[in-house]
C-alpha cells in the first residue's frame, strides 16, 4: 500500500454504524486459483463467563504471567465439543474472502496484512460477517486475527499493535456472538507467523515459541477455543499446539495441504509424518484446512486412521485438478470452483468417514454454511427417525 499505513489510520478510523466500504467500485473476487488464508469458525457452546484460565504458567513463558496479572476469566460453563463425541460441529466459512466479496479492502496476504486491515478500516463489516455465519448455522465463530502476527504486522509498521488488534478482533467476534442470542462460542487463531503455505519461511523454533507465547497469552483468557491452523510444517504445528495446550483451553490442531498434491504438506511432509510430530500433545481435535475440497476428502480417512480424537476439515471452495505445481507459488495450480451444493456434497463424504468438525475456508460464504446446516439437519432426522413398521 502507499501513503498512510494501515496502523497509522487508527486515530481517524473510528467504528461506524454501517460497514465501511471502499469509495471506488468494489473489487471483483479474485480468481479461484488465488486462494487466500481465511479465518475459519466452529460450533457448539455458549459464552465465556468470568473465571480464571488455569494452567497458564509464567515459568514456561513469561508473557503468560503478565496477562494473568492483567486479566483472568473463568473457564466457560457451557459444554465443549469434546463432551459430545458424536455431535457434528459446524464451522463458519472464509472471513477475508467474504469481506472482499462485500466490497471491503483486503490486501494481499503475501505482501500485506490481509484481513487485519479491516479491523481498523471496517470493524462493523467484520461483525456483519460473523453475524451472518451465525445466522447460517455456525455455533462457534473465529475472531478475525488470522493475519495479526508480528512478522505480518511489520509489513505495515504495525508490530507494536499486536495486542490492541488481537483484542479488537476478539471483541468484535464476542459482540456478534452475544448479540445473536444464540448458543455461540468464540474461537481464535494461532496461525502461521509468516506467509501461509510457505514452509520455507517458517521462523526458527525460538522465535516460534516466543511469538506463539505472546499470542496465546492474549487469547486464552478471552476465547473458548484456540485454533492452531493452516500449518505447512510439522515443527511449526508442534510448537504452536504445545503452547496452546499449556493454557488449558480447548485446542484444535489443523494442517494445510499442498496445492494439488494429495496427503502432502507444503513442507513435503506427509500428513501422517506431520501428525506423528504432535501425536503426544493433548489437543482436542485434529483437522485439515485451507486446501482444495478433494484434498480434504482424501485426508479424512487418513485422520480417521491415526487421530483417535475428534477430527474434521474445512476446505476452500474448489477442487484441485491435475497439472503443474510450483512450491514457490503454491496458490497457482489448476482448480475447479465448487458451488454450495457441490461443496456440501464433499462435506457429506467427510461426515461419512467419521468427521465431526466441518465447515468452510476460503471463498465459502454464509450460503455454503447454510447448505451444510440443512444437510446435517436432514442427516440427524434420518438417524433419529423411528424404524418403519413392518
Amino acid at each position: 500500500m502507499t501513503g498512510t499505513t494501515a496502523c497509522q489510520q487508527k486515530d481517524r478510523d473510528k467504528p461506524h454504524s454501517q460497514p465501511v466500504r471502499t469509495t471506488q467500485k468494489p473489487p471483483a473476487m479474485p480468481p479461484l486459483k488465488t486462494i487466500y488464508p481465511h479465518n475459519p469458525v466452529f460450533i457448539t457452546g455458549g459464552r465465556a463467563q468470568n473465571q480464571r484460565v488455569e494452567g497458564v504458567s509464567s515459568d514456561s513463558n513469561p508473557v503468560y504471567g503478565q496477562v494473568r496479572a492483567r486479566e483472568t476469566r473463568t473457564k466457560p460453563t457451557m459444554s465443549t465439543a469434546k463432551d459430545y463425541p458424536n455431535e457434528i460441529v459446524l464451522l463458519d466459512g472464509g472471513t477475508g474472502t467474504e469481506l472482499q466479496a462485500r466490497g471491503v479492502e483486503v490486501p494481499s496476504h503475501k505482501t500485506s496484512i490481509w484481513s487485519a486491515l479491516a479491523l481498523r478500516a471496517a470493524p462493523e463489516a467484520i461483525v456483519g460477517v460473523h453475524r451472518d455465519y451465525i445466522e447460517a448455522g455456525a455455533r462457534v465463530i473465529t475472531a478475525c486475527n488470522y493475519a495479526v502476527t508480528p512478522p505480518l504486522l511489520r509489513r505495515e509498521n504495525c508490530s507494536e499493535e499486536l495486542e490492541e488488534l488481537t483484542l479488537l478482533a476478539v471483541s468484535l467476534a464476542r459482540r456478534a456472538a452475544d448479540e445473536s442470542g444464540k448458543n455461540v462460542r468464540v474461537a481464535a487463531s494461532l496461525p502461521p507467523l509468516e506467509t501461509s503455505y510457505r514452509a520455507d519461511l517458517v521462523p526458527d523454533s525460538d522465535t516460534l515459541e516466543k511469538e506463539y507465547g505472546r499470542i496465546a497469552a492474549l487469547l486464552a483468557p478471552r476465547v473458548e477455543i484456540l485454533l492452531c491452523e493452516t500449518f505447512a510444517l510439522g515443527r511449526e504445528a508442534r510448537i504452536a499446539a504445545e503452547i496452546a495446550c499449556a493454557t488449558k483451553r480447548e485446542v484444535w490442531l489443523s494442517w494445510t495441504l499442498q496445492g494439488n498434491r494429495f496427503g502432502q504438506l507444503p513442507s513435503g511432509e506427509t500428513l501422517e509424518d506431520a501428525f506423528a510430530q504432535s501425536n503426544d500433545l493433548p489437543v482436542d481435535a485434529h483437522l485439515v484446512n485451507c486446501a482444495a475440497a478433494n484434498l480434504i476428502t482424501d485426508a479424512m480417512p487418513r485422520l480417521a486412521r491415526i487421530s483417535g480424537k475428534k477430527f474434521g476439515g474445512y476446505a476452500n471452495a474448489a477442487n484441485a485438478l491435475p497439472g503443474p505445481f510450483n512450491p514457490q507459488d503454491p496458490e497457482d495450480f489448476p482448480q475447479q470452483p465448487l458451488d454450495e451444493k457441490r461443496y456440501a456434497d464433499a462435506v457429506e463424504k467427510w461426515v461419512a468417514t467419521g468427521a465431526r468438525i466441518v465447515g468452510g475456508c476460503c471463498f465459502t460464504r454464509p450460503s455454503y454454511i447454510e447448505e451444510i446446516r440443512q444437510r446435517l439437519s436432514l442427516r440427524a432426522e434420518r438417524l433419529t427417525a423411528p424404524p418403519p413398521r413392518i
